[in-house]
């Protein structure tokens, strides 16, 4: 499955709502409904220069929401790029309505991998996700991000 989208950021919606347009959002799917084994999502985020000010990205930030049902693995993000990686991000509270902490790589332009991981369990079930993401320049304004599927598991 190949998934690949372009969001643009909307310069009425920065004069309306300034700050409301901060991230972009993707909800996933981890595991089986037969088995507890850990999966992983792989995603691809370039981040670019679209064009709209914001200038070329320097970072990305990300982090996961693990979604009702609640079930009992645990659902972690990371981010790699150019041989270095963040420390995982773990969803401690199962189901509510809270992000895990924010993680950031700094590697300017291109292509970021980004990791959602859902760890073994005796507890058999699917677990559903969502992930946030924003690339940014130096500026701390939002750049251009594509985004695309390479693993679905």
């Amino acid at each position: 499955m190949k998934i690949l989208y372009r969001k643009k950021l909307c310069a009425l919606l920065l004069i309306v709502v300034p700050g409301l347009v901060s991230a972009h959002t993707q909800p996933g799917t981890l595991g089986k409904s037969t088995s507890g084994t850990a999966a992983t999502d792989v995603w691809t985020v370039n981040c670019n220069d679209d064009g709209s000010g914001a200038g070329v990205p320097s970072r990305i930030t990300v982090h996961v929401k693990d979604n009702a049902s609640k079930l009992a693995p645990i659902i972690s993000t990371q981010v790699i790029k150019g041989g270095l990686a963040t420390i995982p991000s773990i969803d401690a509270i199962d189901g509510d309505a809270k992000y895990s902490p924010a993680v950031s790589l700094a590697k300017g332009a291109g292509d970021y991998t980004i990791l959602v991981n859902k760890s073994a369990s005796i507890v058999k079930g699917i677990e559903n996700y969502s992930l946030e993401f924003h690339c940014e320049s130096a500026n701390g304004g939002h750049a251009g991000t594509d985004l695309s599927m390479s693993q679905n598991q």
